[in-house]
């Protein structure tokens, strides 16, 4: 993902500069992005398809990464992030 990221989000050269970005509401998107992605990737190659786990996905985003495993434990934004997901509220709202 490495080169492919660096196209869209160009790396810092300082830790104020990713600092910046980071706390930039038009930029700080990217890296969230880019956080999951580059997780859905590491643990396909490590055989383990969450790519559509909201479960999984959430609670890396709010742990950071983890080691690929097959149990890994769920925490409470895991499971926020599939409810919220699911909330037909929301799918009224926006279309999956």
């Amino acid at each position: 993902m490495g080169d492919e990221c660096t196209k869209i989000i160009p790396l810092s050269k300082t830790k104020g500069e990713l600092e910046e970005k980071l706390q930039n509401d038009s930029t700080n998107i990217l890296y969230a992005a880019a956080f999951i992605g580059m997780n859905i990737k590491r643990w396909k190659d490590n055989g383990i398809d969450i790519n559509e786990n909201l479960m999984i996905l959430g609670t890396l985003y709010s742990n950071g990464a983890r080691r690929p495993s097959k149990e890994i434990k769920i925490n409470k934004f895991g499971m926020n992030a599939k409810e919220f997901y699911n909330n037909k509220f929301i799918l009224t709202k926006f279309e999956k």
